[in-house]
């Protein structure tokens, strides 16, 4: 009796704990759908910057239309939302479970600000999103991340071509930094490559 009543309470536990992390990927998809930029030249100038420069609603569109000084904190911002899913997640959900919430959550934070409830499942590229995922996942890889993007930035002055040389380069590097982890850039790579196939058509 008191053995099946531990199974019993064992299955319900582990339940609640799936529960739990379905809501924290549900969570990620919701703040990753956050149109950060969209939002703020609505409320900086009525603008819907979808109408303008590139027509994408990240930072680097930001800075174009309405200035570079927008850039960082709209980049920080989407980075830092994304950051925070993960932390938060990791600290809340049972260690068990901590693994599988850290490669589904990116997934969800990446679907939702490519395809936001917000904006009718539109959104924007994820550059900003990657980074802070990888922030999180592997600290490293975005000091070299970072390092690549400005000098590649510097030589094409194409952001998103920054962006796909400076994920390339740096899964490269990571390679022999810490092996594990290049199945998972593979797939951040596969989807920014996706994100920004209408950059590369015009190529």
């Amino acid at each position: 009796m008191v053995s099946e009543t531990l199974k019993i309470a064992r299955r319900v536990l582990v339940e609640i704990a799936f529960l739990e992390m379905g809501l924290f990927v549900v969570c990620a998809y919701v703040i990753g759908s956050i149109p950060t930029g969209a939002w703020f030249a609505q409320w900086w100038c009525g603008m819907d910057i979808r109408q303008h420069g590139s027509g994408n609603i990240g930072a680097s569109n930001i800075a174009r239309v309405l200035g570079k000084r927008f850039f960082v904190p709209i980049f920080l911002f989407d980075a830092g939302k994304a950051y925070a899913v993960l932390a938060l997640g990791a600290l809340f959900l049972p260690l068990v479970y901590v693994p599988v919430f850290i490669y589904l959550a990116p997934a969800a934070l990446l679907i939702g600000n490519g395809y936001s409830c917000f904006l009718n499942f539109r959104g924007g590229k994820g550059v900003a999103t990657v980074v802070g995922i990888m922030l999180y996942v592997l600290p490293a890889f975005v000091g070299v991340f970072a390092c690549a993007w400005l000098a590649l930035l510097v030589v094409s002055r194409k952001p998103f071509i920054a962006s796909l040389g400076a994920m390339v380069l740096a899964t490269g590097v990571m390679t022999f930094w810490d092996v594990k982890h290049v199945p998972f850039l593979l797939c951040i790579i596969a989807w920014l490559v996706f994100a920004h196939r209408a950059n590369l058509k015009k190529l």
